[in-house]
């Protein structure tokens, strides 16, 4: 602390009848950015939207965005599914994804995201062993945007949160938030097949989805 920072510093305002509070770390001089930030978050447009009843048990995990197409892409690890909307985020679900694979005891599709030509990603996190290799059978899915097409295109090192796509097709890039801090990166073999690698460990240990949501991953990875 011998530099001027402060341990946290939390910040309280109301934004369209809502009470929000912002925590965070910084030294003195971080009084514009939050002003900065505050004036961004007010240029958001809240609206309460129920899509899912009340006696259901849901579990959301990641969001993925077409702006392209106007579609949501929203993983739930209680019903196995991702549940797809318009963008508008007015009515209940226009669709769904879902393989019987995903189906299994512990978690289900986390992260999702959207490749530039409208195929969706999605990282399946289950600790389940089918293949009998002794590890979770964590996995990436490729699916076409109105779920015709839903394919497994490679396994996953480690248990995946957050994931992020770059570019399109051959030239595809997929990094994925390991739960141990890894930073996995998966790229195109075949058009249905893609390798997995572990590029470095950003010592972030655990829940990392929750420490990094999904959009600021963007900007810790790219």
């Amino acid at each position: 602390m011998g530099d001027g920072y402060a341990l946290s510093s939390t910040s309280s305002r109301m934004l369209d009848g809502l009470d929000f509070s912002l925590r965070y770390r910084g030294g003195n001089g971080d009084g514009y950015a939050m002003n900065q930030l505050w004036q961004a978050l007010g240029q958001l447009q809240l609206a309460w939207s129920p899509v899912t009843p009340a006696d259901e048990d849901h579990i959301y995990r990641g969001i993925g965005i077409d702006r392209k197409r106007n579609l949501s892409y929203i993983s739930d690890s209680q019903a196995d599914v991702v549940y797809i909307f318009n963008s508008d985020s007015s009515r209940p679900p226009i669709g769904s994804l879902r393989d019987v694979s995903w189906q299994t005891e512990s978690y289900g599709p986390y992260g999702v995201d959207v490749a530039e030509d409208g195929q969706v990603f999605v990282a399946l996190m289950t600790f389940e062993d089918r293949n009998g290799d002794g590890i979770g059978d964590h996995s990436l899915w490729k699916c076409s945007p109105g779920g015709s097409v839903i394919e497994r295109v490679c396994m996953l090192p480690s248990a995946p949160r957050g994931i992020k796509v770059f570019g399109a097709g051959m030239k595809a890039v997929v990094f994925v938030a390991g739960n141990l801090g890894e930073l996995i990166r998966c790229t195109p073999k075949t058009e249905n097949e893609f390798k997995a690698e572990v590029l470095f460990n950003t010592g972030i240990k655990e829940n990392q989805q929750s420490i990094l949501p999904n959009e600021a991953q963007t900007v810790f990875y790219a």
